[in-house]
């Protein structure tokens, strides 16, 4: 086990390996066409789709790992795949949409459907959290641990995309866009 000389540095590490796992898992969908699109479709205020399904992630296994360091349970695979894959329906929006209140709606069960896709074995209890991660603005709230945090974090980066628009999007220490270098 290391031992880390301050807290800086444990949080450092932490982001390292959230990076990896991401990076790793993440491979599948960054290779796929309508994740590429998300790169320059733009998503609530000064934000990308993929920029936000990336903090999203991010902030979806910092919670995972609080729970787990308080001994609660949490498939961590669902997680991480559910929150690659939550918002790829929402990718080419304005063609799709009539408008907001129909990409609300709609574009989980788009992400669920292009989910399906890339992970042809996905279980129907990955499909619910992916398709059911718009709660509140969708009637459907989630019903498991990891809707629960997918719809957390999805809310906590929203918010940081509406309420500071300007902030910069990151992974840990490393900015997004370098995964794409």
């Amino acid at each position: 086990m290391k031992i880390y000389r301050n807290k800086e540095e444990y949080k450092e590490a932490a982001a390292r390996e959230r990076r990896k796992e991401i990076l790793e898992e993440g491979q599948k969908v960054f290779a796929t066409d309508v994740f590429q699109k998300g790169r320059t479709q733009l998503h609530h205020r000064g934000t990308t789709v993929v920029y936000h399904t990336l903090e999203v992630t991010d902030w979806a296994l910092r919670i995972t790992e609080a729970l787990e360091r308080k001994g609660i349970r949490v498939d961590r695979e669902e997680v991480l795949i559910s929150a690659l894959c939550h918002d790829l329906g929402i990718i080419g929006r304005d063609e799709k949409f009539a408008n907001t209140i129909a990409c609300w709606l709609r574009h989980p069960k788009d992400s669920v459907e292009i989910a399906e896709e890339l992970y042809p074995d996905m279980s129907e209890h990955m499909k619910k959290v992916i398709g059911r991660h718009m709660w509140p603005a969708t009637p459907m709230w989630p019903t498991s641990r990891e809707g629960w945090i997918l719809d957390l974090a999805d809310t906590i980066a929203s918010m940081n995309d509406f309420f500071r628009p300007n902030h910069k999007h990151m992974l840990g220490d490393m900015p997004i866009s370098s995964l794409f270098s």
